[in-house]
């Protein structure tokens, strides 16, 4: 009979250690984790990054072995890593949408709002819900339109310089064109004298 109560209760014991799991807590890790090593946010905040992860490492550690300590450990990690994505996200848009208008004033510089108005137009609505999106605080959708302007803007960019590039050849070749023929007009004036 005791040892009918023994297994039992090891049996008890057993399905409570497997029942408490924190698998959403370590799930919810993976993904910020993920997050943050996507657009590399942890160059932001180093230091708070090494801590998490360092947290994160013995919360895999103990997973499945003491469940109690590697929830609380996932919990730290969760902790730090969503501050690191609270903070670092609007830092990391900024920096997208500065490199974003670097592209778009590259393109009005050569005039690409005016020589493919369309393309610029396009690249141009993208960059202002992207801003919208920032200030709203939709960082993820943010940086999708951000990465559409800035591959629009350079299209824009791309084609207008060739239109310029042609336009400048055509004007060349227009005005050596008009030295020959000044040339030959000096020439035969010289010629009738």
């Amino acid at each position: 009979m005791v040892r009918k109560i023994f297994y039992t209760l090891i049996c008890v014991l057993f399905l409570a250690a497997c029942a408490s799991l924190p698998e959403e807590e370590y799930n919810q890790a993976k993904a910020n984790r993920g997050t943050i090593e996507k657009h590399h946010l942890n160059t932001y905040f180093p230091d708070e990054y090494a801590k998490a992860e360092q947290n994160f490492a013995e919360g895999e550690k103990n997973y499945d072995k003491d469940n109690a300590k590697a929830k609380k450990e996932f919990d730290s990690a969760n902790a730090i890593y969503q501050q690191i994505i609270h903070d670092a996200y609007p830092l990391y848009v900024d920096s997208e949408q500065t490199n974003v208008t670097s592209e778009r004033d590259k393109a009005v510089g050569i005039k690409a709002d005016v020589a493919v108005k369309d393309d610029f137009a396009k690249a141009d609505e993208e960059y202002q819900q992207a801003i919208a999106l920032s200030k709203e605080g939709k960082y993820e959708e943010a940086l999708v339109h951000l990465d559409k302007a800035k591959t629009l803007f350079e299209g824009a960019y791309k084609v207008a310089k060739e239109k310029h590039d042609n336009a400048e050849q055509s004007i060349d070749s227009a005005q050596e064109h008009i030295k020959k023929v000044d040339k030959i007009i000096t020439e035969m004036e010289g010629a009738e004298q």
